[in-house]
């Protein structure tokens, strides 16, 4: 999986590595708004799921994470194909998968 590159995903990493515990809200409407129709909040521009899904298995295998949410989603608004839900599935699954990552 390729490092996230952007600068806030960067320092949201560091900043859990530091010691502090850290709780993580997934607000699925700074995906862009093709990714997550089912987030009436969401705008053009926002970031792609690999990336979401990237910083959730990070986000899951810092031993400073203690838990997190997914937000933002009404799912009696997602396309036919549940891109949005089944995306947020992935999250809760990349956070596992990077859980089993810790010592």
């Amino acid at each position: 999986m390729a490092f996230i590159t952007r600068p806030v995903a960067t320092n949201a990493v560091a900043a859990s590595n530091s010691g502090d515990k850290v709780f993580v809200d997934f607000d699925m409407d700074v995906c862009d708004r093709s990714v997550v129709p089912a987030c009436p909040a969401a705008a053009p521009g926002g970031i792609g799921a690999d990336e979401l899904r990237q910083f959730a298995f990070l986000a899951g295998s810092s031993p400073s994470v203690i838990g997190a949410d997914i937000t933002e989603i009404d799912a009696t608004k997602d396309s036919a194909d549940e891109r949005t839900v089944r995306l947020a599935a992935l999250v809760v699954l990349e956070m596992a998968a990077g859980f089993s990552t810790r010592p």
